[in-house]
């Protein structure tokens, strides 16, 4: 039940399925994937006594993530259960991570998005691939500049060799940390107030210039994204976090072209 990625031959244990409402092929990945591989005979236990893992729901529906972590065994928490759909904001996720990793007696956390990410059982090795990348944080990268403000991603550029990977852009919807650095980077993003005023004045300017059919979704996406806020602080920790652009703990789909994922 291993999933492997030809192009990079990594086996990552995070699939992030970011797109689903823009790309319809991810769309039709998700549920094939399940079908393929979560059958009842692939079901495990594996422990993680070394991490805390975390995903925001306040739906009553479990998401993707929380049906593979409960298919696999797998313990973790899911947040903000008690938030008003009309009171959601994706900003919340950065408070709800942060007192959640107040709270969390394990030396990492991690933390998933909830409706469009599978966990595979290749986690079961997360620590020890974690400490491959000789930061304090990791998060999974993406061929998408989102949202796409471009003065904001010339940083992740720079750091990119793009010869080699074709996803050099920060993706918040899965990333690992050690626990104290999570709450200080996040706190960090919290009390940043002045680049929250500054993201939502550039909001209506871009989203001028996307598509017509994309652009509800898109003021929506600026207003509330954690995304902008996780990027505009990464140029402050160039030692301590890195961008998994070889898809080596998470893989995201959208916007890679050409064959992606096979059974290992």
């Amino acid at each position: 039940m291993a999933v492997r990625n030809p192009r990079t031959g990594t086996t990552p244990a995070v699939i992030h399925g970011n797109g689903l409402v823009f790309n319809a092929s991810v769309a039709r990945w998700f549920p094939w994937a399940w079908d393929r591989l979560f059958r009842e005979e692939n079901r495990q236990s594996i422990r993680l006594p070394d991490v805390t893992v975390m995903t925001c729901n306040n739906t009553d529906t479990p998401g993707a993530a929380e049906k593979s972590l409960e298919f696999l065994g797998i313990e973790h928490q899911v947040l903000g259960t008690d938030i008003p759909a009309k009171a959601w904001n994706n900003r919340i996720k950065c408070s709800l991570f942060r007192e959640a990793a107040k709270r969390a007696t394990t030396p990492y956390c991690m933390a998933l998005d909830s409706f469009d990410v599978l966990v595979l059982p290749a986690i079961r090795n997360v620590v020890a691939t974690f400490e491959t990348f000789g930061a304090d944080m990791v998060f999974g990268a993406e061929a998408n500049l989102m949202p796409p403000i471009f003065e904001r991603g010339v940083y992740e550029l720079e750091l990119a060799d793009t010869t080699q990977t074709d996803t050099p852009f920060l993706n918040g919807g899965c990333w690992m940390t050690r626990t104290p650095f999570c709450v200080d980077f996040l706190t960090a993003i919290i009390e940043g107030s002045a680049f929250v005023a500054e993201s939502t004045a550039v909001t209506t300017e871009h989203v001028k210039l996307a598509p017509i059919s994309m652009r509800a979704e898109l003021a929506r996406y600026y207003h509330g994204s954690e995304q902008a806020m996780l990027r505009a602080f990464l140029p402050q920790y160039p030692s301590q976090i890195r961008l998994d652009t070889g898809s080596v703990l998470f893989q995201n789909l959208f916007g890679v072209e050409g064959p992606l994922l096979e059974d290992s």
